[in-house]
């Protein structure tokens, strides 16, 4: 079966770059709502200076939406919790480059984060 689906409007990581300002923001975001769950609680307590110095300050020094989702990843243990926590702040997914390697055509990827924004418009059985 082959699927065409309508790509969700809204926000998405870039693979390639991602700004200074962005990535801050989403650290920052990250700070906040990591110290608020049990597991942050109990890991890092009251050295919230040395969560930020090692991981949340990987994630604002990231370049691009790959490197800063990798790190979430990383520290949440699982690709599933970084593409919920990322949806939940209000990104649709990450966005990356393809090419064919038979043809050199290039075209867009899209992951995305939440699988109930997607929109199937149509199924084709082959």
């Amino acid at each position: 079966m082959i699927y065409t689906v309508q790509v969700p409007k809204g926000k998405f990581l870039n693979d390639k770059r991602i700004s200074s300002t962005e990535a801050n923001n989403i650290a920052k975001n990250f700070f906040n709502y990591y110290l608020n769950t049990d597991y942050g609680k109990s890991a890092y307590g009251d050295c919230r200076n040395e969560f930020w110095e090692y991981e949340c300050k990987y994630i604002a020094q990231s370049t691009d939406g790959l490197n800063l989702y990798g790190s979430i990843s990383s520290i949440l243990g699982s690709d599933k919790e970084a593409s919920e926590y990322l949806d939940s702040i209000g990104y649709v997914g990450l966005i990356y480059a393809g090419e064919n390697r038979d043809t050199g055509d290039k075209f867009k990827n899209y992951v995305i984060f939440n699988p109930n924004r997607i929109k199937i418009v149509n199924k084709e059985k082959i």
